[in-house]
């Protein structure tokens, strides 16, 4: 995968993700790019702002992305850092949170799941985001969630959970 200016490649590939049919990955220093073919990689991340600070690599860059579709992905990783790719630019999102983000997926309910230290999870989409009530007894953020059945799956070193959404109570982490 080319590095530096000429691809998408700014650091240590941390998550890969099929969408579409397609191979993407997302990684440190916020590079993103997706795989069209044997050796052949489109650069995502060239409208992505590149912090150039000595700490940038805590604040910035990408644990996780997914997508509904090729022209909505969305990636998150060091502290709050998110964002939304509608298949030509980029766009922030801002969570009302600033910690460390770890793992995200779109889900088959139309919402996107974003997690971070202490299992502390927001659901939304776009601009509309909110925090699910925390049960899960664990100082660790979830390292991996997806989509089965009707519910979100987290796991961690301590176990895992459920996310549902129950009509009555609202969102609930067993």
């Amino acid at each position: 995968i080319p590095s530096g200016k000429q691809g998408p490649k700014r650091g240590p590939i941390n998550r890969l993700r099929t969408i579409d049919g397609y191979l993407y990955f997302c990684g440190s220093n916020r590079s993103v790019g997706k795989r069209l073919g044997r050796n052949q990689w489109e650069n995502l991340c060239i409208n992505l702002p590149k912090d150039t600070r000595k700490d940038s690599d805590m604040t910035m860059g990408f644990e996780d992305m997914d997508g509904f579709a090729a022209d909505d992905i969305y990636c998150a990783g060091g502290q709050a850092d998110v964002w939304h790719y509608n298949g030509a630019t980029w766009r922030q999102i801002q969570l009302p949170t600033n910690i460390d983000l770890e793992s995200l997926v779109c889900a088959g309910d139309g919402q996107v799941y974003i997690s971070g230290e202490q299992g502390l999870t927001f659901v939304g989409r776009g601009d509309h985001w909110q925090a699910i009530p925390n049960t899960v007894n664990s100082m660790l953020p979830f390292k991996d969630m997806v989509w089965y059945e009707d519910r979100v799956w987290c796991t961690n070193s301590h176990g895992t959970w459920t996310i549902y959404k129950d009509p009555v109570k609202g969102y609930t982490m067993e």
